[in-house]
């Protein structure tokens, strides 16, 4: 066993490359904020990332591959994984806590943090799940469980004890991220990952129907100052020689004047850098901002060819303007990356077929075109309305991507489901719900339309 007060782990796997033939291995930056945390409190921390120990292995997912990696770990074990993952980690952990049963199992980042309550409910070998940010909050539940401590005085957590289980009020979010300390970088070797990401940035203000970043979150964006970002680039840049970044706020041009200042304070640092950002707050003159002070990449969220559609899930534009503002792009950017979504329980076929219609003319125009199925997030509008309408098929698997999943001219690979994960799936609807659908008279229909559209493009399903 570890002599480590806590073994913390990041559960994900290397993904196909959208941009090569290579596997895109995305650096862990939440765990690295969490190891900052838990060092500067003087707590010991055994890190270990799944996706470089499992990408030799022939299938990632294997269970005996997970039981490999997490041999030895501490008594306490944290894991942090996205929603794509939870079906592999709780039955990881299952077999992980029959093996070691006086071991503490604690769950966080975005996949537990919306179920928390469902997971603690239904599964006992799972002790806690650690909800939204969690810095603070780990860092007071290791001291805790090391020192005997009450769970109850601890905000953000949803556990189980003796006398049942027991969610905890939220947190209170970050007021100044200034003060939350840069990623332990020096945990890793920097270039063992294709992308390293840095947030500006916390939190989503808009209601998209179909997303659950914003409830997460409190629909609420905390800032970090320009300075204090500048700070970290140069930190990632002298240091480590890096020279490219993935600036991963869920909408980098937010505030306006915040946006150029950023592009002021990275022009003279010969960085290349990339973003995600959102159709309605971007206009010519700051795509040409962000050109000259070394952005390459833009990522805009459309969803929809039909305007009836984007009014239903609320988001604030037409498809002519998207239209528009990807031609706006190209003339600025080497790389447009947009993202569609069919299967809204609305939509109709004259509402799909259009959504197909705009993912050819934008891949026409020289973007980079998803189209994924929707996942019903168990956080976001759709996801709580259509809940009595969710089904689940492994021939029409959302979140694992056996159709969810089709980029023109790009090569993906069809996910095979294994049984184990099927049947828990179909068990825990309530903790499973990204990977279902939602039911429709037309589901099946659109989704034989895009097999043959996928068969076309040469794309494999």
């Amino acid at each position: 066993m570890s002599e480590h007060d806590i073994t913390l782990v990041n559960v994900s796997t290397a993904l196909p490359s959208q941009e090569n033939e290579k596997q895109d291995v995305h650096l862990p930056l939440g765990c690295l904020y969490l190891i900052s945390a838990l060092e500067k409190a003087g707590i010991l921390v055994d890190f270990r990332d799944y996706q470089l120990f499992s990408m030799e292995s022939a299938f990632p997912l294997d269970m005996d591959c997970l039981q490999a990696f997490l041999a030895d770990s501490s008594r306490i074990l944290g894991v942090s994984c996205m929603v794509s993952m939870l079906p592999f980690v709780l039955l990881g952990m299952k077999k992980f806590k029959e093996n070691h049963p006086d071991h503490k199992v604690i769950l966080g980042g975005p996949g537990p943090s919306g179920v928390a309550e469902a997971i603690v409910s239904s599964l006992p070998w799972i002790d806690v799940v650690v909800r939204g940010e969690g810095e603070a909050t780990l860092v007071e539940l290791v001291r805790a469980l090391n020192d005997g401590g009450d769970l109850r005085a601890i905000s953000g957590i949803t556990y189980r004890d003796s006398l049942g289980v027991h969610h905890n009020p939220p947190r209170p979010r970050f007021r100044n991220l200034d003060e939350v300390a840069f990623p332990s970088y020096e945990r890793i070797n920097l270039s063992e990952y294709t992308k390293v990401p840095l947030i500006t940035g916390r939190g989503c203000p808009f209601r998209c129907a179909f997303c659950d970043v914003g409830p997460l979150w409190g629909n609420r964006t905390v800032f970090r100052s320009i300075g204090n970002v500048m700070e970290e680039i140069g930190f990632l840049k002298h240091k480590y020689g890096q020279k490219t970044v993935y600036v991963a706020d869920d909408t980098f041009d937010l505030k306006r004047e915040r946006t150029e200042i950023f592009c002021e304070g990275i022009k003279g640092l010969g960085i290349n850098w990339s973003c995600l950002m959102r159709v309605d707050l971007m206009d010519e003159v700051l795509l040409d901002r962000m050109a000259e002070a070394g952005c390459k990449s833009v990522f805009l969220g459309i969803e929809s060819g039909s305007n009836v559609v984007l009014k239903a899930i609320n988001k604030k534009f037409t498809i002519q303007e998207a239209t528009r503002k990807i031609e706006m792009s190209k003339r600025y950017m080497d790389r447009v990356i947009t993202s569609f979504i069919w299967g809204f329980p609305f939509e109709t076929m004259e509402d799909f077929k259009l959504t197909i219609l705009s993912v050819i003319s934008m891949s026409y125009l020289g973007a980079m075109v998803g189209l994924k199925l929707l996942s019903p997030m168990p956080l976001s509008k759709l996801g709580i309305e259509y809940r009595d309408r969710l089904e689940f098929s492994e021939d029409l698997c959302s979140v694992f991507a056996s159709l969810g999943n089709v980029t023109p001219g790009k090569m993906s690979r069809r996910a095979e489901i294994p049984e184990d994960f099927k049947a828990f799936i179909r068990e825990y609807p309530d903790i499973c719900a990204g990977f279902y659908y939602i039911r429709s008279d037309n589901i099946w229909e659109k989704a034989d339309y895009v097999r043959r559209f996928a068969k076309k493009l040469g794309v494999p399903l």
